[in-house]
């Protein structure tokens, strides 16, 4: 059985060299092989800069998520000098 690849966003850098590639005339399939990406990733980021003229992270929805430490047996302090949070 195949395995699936291991979900990673693309970087804007990436992104853009997509639209360059192809508006050098490459196409989409030779631009996935030479990159190491599937096609279907580089047809979606030229099929965004051809509608909205950019390639960039567009605002999510929704709350953002609130990151906060593991707490064990209820206790944790807060290290001033390294500004980070340690358990004991």
């Amino acid at each position: 059985m195949e395995q699936r690849r291991i979900f990673r966003l693309t970087a804007l850098s990436e992104r853009a060299k997509f639209v360059s590639m192809w508006v050098e005339g490459k196409t989409t399939r030779n631009i996935a092989i030479e990159l190491d990406v599937s096609a279907s990733t580089v047809s979606r980021w030229i099929k965004r800069w051809k509608t909205e003229g950019n390639v960039n992270t567009r605002p999510r929805l929704g709350r953002p998520s609130i990151k906060r430490p593991p707490i064990i047996d209820g206790v944790q302090r807060f290290n001033k000098t390294w500004s980070h949070y340690y358990l004991i």
